[in-house]
């Protein structure tokens, strides 16, 4: 959706159309649907799938650059992927006028953003610009968290996105407007309601995109690597992985036998399922810590010939 394209003299172009991927046809639909046509003209919105077909597209900025007193935006759209239709009018807008945020809809019924830029219109002190926004999909209405919810480190330009074991990973991302890019990922459990740090990104990153892989760890992908000290920008080619640690014991065992694991990086106090291809071996649950309880033992089960892989789930 969207997006601003440069041209070799710097000159910055709004993108407003939507396309659409097809997965079982591998091929792409342009122009499904123009932002500007069912929006402002925006840049910079968070964007997430919601619970029923459809996507929101929230906040932004109403400019690129020259922007007035508060480009800032709070709307929130809900886009049908059924009628490649726009709609503002069942949705109230976000507390806060914001750009840049992280959203997530992690399957409790809400919708988080976690702050992004903004300005004194909508963000009267600093504190307000590490909130967690959240909304109620089906009661359609605000509430906007201070602690413990709110975002422990400052910062925006995030990426945010569930983990497998139903955390809310906020990764990278600046922590003020014009700093330099940091390599901090933090962790909330809605259940529990707080925040844990957990292990840092190899190589700091703003504008990052992020997503949860089918092997249940976190991907970030690209962004830049501000350096504001010396006014630099560089391109962050790399891509990173996440999740939690598992150690085997031993590499191989006959069908019967009893095999050994240990585990780490896993949310705390989390029941831990195994499996071994699609058979699940064993359950354990992890301490306060996230560390599974010293070496856990499974029995490797009767399968069919070829290669099984040992995983895990948290619940």
């Amino acid at each position: 959706m969207g997006g601003v394209t440069a041209d070799n003299s710097g000159t910055l172009t709004t993108v407003t159309q939507v396309d659409a991927y097809d997965f079982s046809a591998k091929t792409w639909a342009t122009n499904v649907a123009d932002i500007g046509t069912g929006t402002s003209n925006v840049q910079f919105p968070a964007v997430v799938a919601g619970p029923a077909n459809d996507v929101f597209f929230l906040g932004g900025k109403s400019c690129i650059q020259g922007c007035g007193q508060n480009p800032y935006l709070s709307e929130i759209f809900d886009f049908a992927t059924a009628t490649s239709m726009f709609d503002k009018t069942t949705n109230p807008p976000m507390p806060y006028h914001v750009s840049a945020a992280g959203a997530v809809v992690p399957g409790d019924g809400n919708l988080y953003v976690l702050m992004g830029e903004c300005n004194g219109y909508s963000c009267p002190t600093p504190a307000d610009l590490n909130s967690v926004q959240t909304y109620s999909i089906a009661g359609k209405q605000w509430a906007t968290y201070q602690k413990p919810i709110q975002l422990p480190t400052m910062r925006a330009d995030v990426p945010a996105v569930v983990g497998s074991d139903g955390r809310i990973y906020v990764i990278g991302g600046q922590p003020r407007a014009g700093g330099s890019s940091t390599a901090t990922v933090e962790a909330y459990t809605p259940k529990s309601n707080n925040w844990a740090t957990v292990a840092s990104l190899n190589n700091a990153g703003s504008w990052i995109s992020a997503a949860l892989g089918p092997d249940g760890r976190i991907y970030a992908l690209g962004g830049l690597t501000v350096d504001a000290t010396n006014s630099t920008y560089t391109v962050r080619n790399v891509v990173e992985a996440y999740g939690p640690v598992l150690s085997l014991v031993s590499s191989h065992g006959s069908v019967g036998s009893t095999q050994a694991l240990s585990g780490s990086n896993f949310a705390a106090n989390a029941v831990v399922s195994l499996y071994f291809g699609s058979q699940k071996v064993g359950t354990t649950q992890t301490d306060a810590t996230g560390q599974l309880p010293g070496n856990v033992t499974y029995q490797v089960p009767s399968v069919a010939a070829g290669t099984e892989r040992l995983k895990c789930s948290t619940t």
